[in-house]
This record gives structure tokens, sequence and C-alpha cells, in this order.
């Protein structure tokens, strides 16, 4: 097996990097494998994840405009312990303006052009 793109299964695909990939030891080569399937069940997985911190972000939200929490040292504070679960950090951004507490999807993280 040398060079090229050899399928690996239903909708797999393996690149072999060569001697030019992170292999740093003569004869080792690296291969990059994608998987359709392995990517739609890390999508979903994400999905699950960003939902559980959305709703968790949403309450948070409440309870500062029921007034409920209004320092912005304690808000600042749950909100980076909900951000902490679920990879929460990767996926949103929040901020904090004249007592308004607002979350939103990370453009960075998600990987999309803004």
């Amino acid at each position: 097996m040398s060079g090229g793109n050899h399928g690996g299964g239903k909708g797999g695909g393996a690149a072999d990097a060569g001697d030019g990939g992170c292999g740093k030891e003569a004869g080792v080569r690296v291969l990059v494998v994608h998987s359709e399937e392995r990517e739609l069940y890390e999508g979903s997985l994400r999905e699950l994840a960003m939902g559980r911190v959305r709703k968790e972000l949403e309450a948070l939200t409440a309870q500062v405009d029921k007034g409920e929490l209004k320092e912005p040292d304690k808000i600042g504070a749950a909100a980076a312990h909900k951000l902490s679960r679920h990879h929460g950090h990767r996926y949103f951004a929040w901020e904090l303006q004249h007592g308004k507490f607002r979350f939103f999807e990370h453009p960075l993280a998600l990987g999309v052009p803004f």
C-alpha cells in the first residue's frame, strides 16, 4: 500500500501522509482517515452537548433578568461554571453589558466565518 487514497469502508477514505507527515522516525507512516458515519456521530454528540449548555445558559439569563443574580462577578462565575460543563466553552461566548447577560454561539469555535 503506497501513497494515494485507499477506501477504508463505507464512506471513508485514508490518505497516506508518507514521509512528510508527523512521523519523525524513518519508515513511520501516518494515516488520516475520514468517515462520514463518524462525522455524523460526532455531530450528533456536539448537538446534544450544545443543547445542554444552551439550556443552562438560558436559565442563567432568566436568573439575571429576574434580578436573582445582580453582581457581575457572580454572574461571570456562574457563566464560567456552566460553560465548563459539556465543553460549552467550545461553542458559546457571553457578555454582560449594563446588567444584561447575553450568550451567543461562538463563530470561530464553530468554524463559521463572520
